[in-house]
């Protein structure tokens, strides 16, 4: 039987220390090189293990993780002393989540992964401490536009955009020194250009704000993120710069409690008296921030003022603040502060009820309210960069009024029938709408295109969700695929018959992130959709009473042809449609997508598969310009009809020519058992923004909307 080896002294040192948790953030100290990683399970395959979940609770240290499962405090010393210069497991927080991998043959722990952000995870390797590492999981990140109009909050609006609330923050230090965000009221309104980061799919907190426009108390602000050679700074639209001398609030995104007045019942007191500063109501602990530079005149307690700090600026400004739980590190008289830094935190030691920050601003000597005063900008943009600065505003401006934003979408190219041509266009109409908003509130292409397809899948009047054709059992199977122009990632499904959207299936496993599978089929498709919470529904729910009649006439038509025959191999003689949906967009930061889905051919055998689900097929996108195909999928798929349109594209090519010559070039190459060329309709989209769109069939429903236009709608 092995025993560790008695602990020395340092040993029992570090004992005590992974036992001690720290009470703020992660060590300061710089972290070696960190090994990328597999994102779902930090680089550790769970195949030949058991795991086991947990959450770290309260008051549980590092130790308390391992000792459960037989892990000795000698053997955790070693651990903790092998991620030391990366991390230090004092910061092992509440809340957090860790997996314990066991060899399920030895009963014994293998690994401990512990979450620190959804991009970070310490890998403890219990039986080799020495190859103990911190694991990164790729980043992915693009730029994204997200606008709104407060409701409430700017908080709730932005939550209410599917936007990461951490965003309200980032904006408030924009215009930190012209807008007051505790007085943002309803009918203010913002849009911002933003690093949406994202992590297998999962959203994380945003990165840098790259322009912004918020309009308050009627008055619109613009803030330019562009790099000086120094530093990035914000200018607003003249290139005068953001930072003023002051910010206009000393702590983050809060509300004020009390204004500046010369007559104010004192909530203690019980008397009118002269209340010369703003409260701001923040949680205990809150960081209090210098309003500007200076040289700390005071950092101690003071009867009713409680803990405060009082600070000169320069010949003409001072500032105060008052009834801090504490001051930070190194706050003392005489110590110079940056505009910015953290002085103390927010309390309520002094005469005070309850936690706030009592923020004084004097001018001269003379008390001052800080919202009524209006400071000097600091430098403007440099002369010699003015041209650069000036594109640099255009380009963004552009992408804040949606220029260049485009959508197509189609509802299919066949011999449409007059009694459903209107079906058709009120459905391209409603999902063109959804489109064209969502593009103008900043969304993504492929958000767009996954939008427009959902939408058109739950119309009813299209080949595609609840109004699909059924196969030659009478049910339906559904097919989807969707892809992103800008880094050739794709999802698709097919042959799914219990999920209400196979388009957002598609979606989701172009989401799921690098090196997963990206095709799903029949139930290992809807198994993944149920497993991700996506809508599922009964086979019968999916069926309309239009295609249930189609199919009822097409199986006696075939029963009396071909009486002893239960699976045909095509599609019968007389059958019709080819109601595929499909959408390709450009969103205003020039991205293309691609998505496409369909019930396939009326009276299809059980389990065929056409163009739809197909990358390069029945849709393709590249940054070059993204296809959509309607039409038979065998000969789509034959030719490569979207893949090779693309790419006809490169030289600047014109998309209308390109669009008829490719379906040209199909229905020469492939022909039907009759002897007749291959038919179909196609879209193209370019990176430019001209699109265009061809057909062979009698008819094709598609529409469209380019930004600064009304959508259109032609059958």
């Amino acid at each position: 039987m092995n025993a560790d080896p008695s602990p020395c002294p340092v040993a029992l040192l570090l004992l005590w220390i992974l036992c001690t948790p720290l009470p703020n953030a992660f060590s300061a100290s710089a972290p070696p090189p960190e090994r990328e990683g597999k994102a779902l399970y930090a680089g550790v395959s769970p195949e030949n293990f058991e795991v086991q979940s947990g959450q770290v609770s309260p008051r549980e240290t590092f130790s308390d993780l391992l000792t459960p499962h037989g892990v000795s405090m000698t053997r955790a010393v070693q651990l903790a002393r092998a991620v030391r210069p990366t991390f230090d497991v004092r910061n092992v927080r509440p809340g957090q989540t860790y997996q314990v991998y066991v060899n399920p043959w030895l009963q014994q722990v293998q690994y401990l992964v512990y979450r620190i952000d959804p991009v970070r995870s310490v890998v403890f390797d219990v039986r080799n401490p020495s190859r103990s590492h911190v694991e990164r999981r790729a980043v992915q990140q693009d730029w994204t536009l997200v606008r709104g109009t407060i409701e409430n909050s700017l908080y709730e609006t932005l939550r209410g955009n599917d936007t990461h609330p951490a965003l309200a923050l980032r904006l408030s230090e924009v215009f930190a020194w012209q807008i007051d965000f505790f007085r943002l009221h309803e009918g203010d309104s913002f849009r911002v250009l933003y690093e949406r980061r994202r992590v297998d799919g999962e959203r994380i907190q945003p990165g840098r704000i790259i322009a912004a426009a918020v309009v308050h108390k009627e008055n619109q602000f613009h803030g330019f993120r562009f790099e000086t050679g120094e530093e990035d700074r914000y200018f607003n639209r003249e290139g005068e710069s953001l930072r003023r001398t002051l910010l206009k609030a000393p702590l983050r995104y809060s509300r004020i409690s009390s204004g500046f007045t010369y007559n104010r019942d004192h909530p203690i007191l019980d008397r009118s008296m002269p209340h010369t500063g703003v409260d701001y109501a923040a949680p205990r602990g809150t960081p209090v921030w210098a309003v500007g530079s200076g040289v700390v005149l005071k950092a101690q307690y003071a009867g009713p003022n409680g803990n405060y700090v009082k600070i000169r600026h320069n010949e003409t400004y001072s500032s105060a603040y008052l009834h801090l739980a504490n001051f930070a590190d190194g706050i003392t008289p005489g110590t110079r502060v940056q505009q910015g830094e953290t002085i103390g935190y927010v309390g309520s030691t002094g005469r005070s009820t309850g936690p706030h920050l009592d923020y004084r601003l004097w001018k001269r000597g003379k008390p001052v309210d800080p919202y009524a005063i209006d400071l000097p900008p600091s430098r403007p943009v440099d002369p010699q960069n003015r041209d650069a600065f000036e594109r640099l505003v255009e380009d963004r401006m552009s992408r804040f009024e949606g220029t260049g934003a485009m959508l197509l979408a189609h509802g299919g190219a066949w011999d449409i029938p007059d009694g459903v041509v209107q079906a058709h266009r009120s459905g391209l109409r409603t999902a063109l709408q959804r489109g064209r908003n969502a593009l103008l509130n900043g969304s993504g292409a492929l958000d767009v295109v996954t939008a427009v397809v959902a939408a058109l899948e739950a119309d009813g009047a299209f080949d595609a969700g609840c109004g699909a054709m059924l196969n030659q059992d009478g049910e339906v199977e559904l097919d989807a695929g969707v892809m992103d122009g800008t880094t050739l990632d794709y999802g698709a499904v097919m042959a799914t018959k219990k999920v209400a959207h196979p388009v957002r299936v598609a979606r989701r496993l172009l989401d799921a992130g690098e090196g997963r599978v990206r095709m799903l089929a029949a139930e290992g498709a809807e198994r993944f959709a149920e497993i991700e919470g996506l809508e599922m529904v009964q086979n019968h729910q999916l069926v309309c009473e239009r295609e249930r009649t189609r199919y009822e006439q097409l199986r006696e038509a075939v029963d009396q042809r071909h009486p002893s025959t239960s699976f045909l191999p095509g599609t019968p003689e007389g059958s019709t449609g080819a109601d595929t949906v499909g959408c390709v967009a450009r969103d205003v930061n020039g991205r293309l997508a691609a998505a496409t889905s369909t019930g396939g051919t009326p009276f299809k055998p059980p389990g065929r598969v056409g163009d739809s689900p197909l990358p390069g097929a029945g849709f393709y996108a590249t940054d070059t310009g993204a296809a959509g195909a309607t039409g038979w999928g065998e000969a789509i798929s034959a030719v490569v009809l979207s893949q090779r349109a693309v790419a006809d594209l490169a030289g600047d090519a014109h998309p209308e020519p390109v669009a008829r010559e490719r379906l040209l070039h199909m229905h020469r190459a492939v022909q039907n058992p009759e002897g007749a060329g291959a038919t179909g309709g196609l879209l193209l989209l370019t990176a430019d923004g001209r699109g265009a769109w061809a057909h062979s069939t009698p008819r094709m429903a598609r529409g469209g909307w380019r930004a600064g236009e009304q959508p259109w709608v032609e059958v």
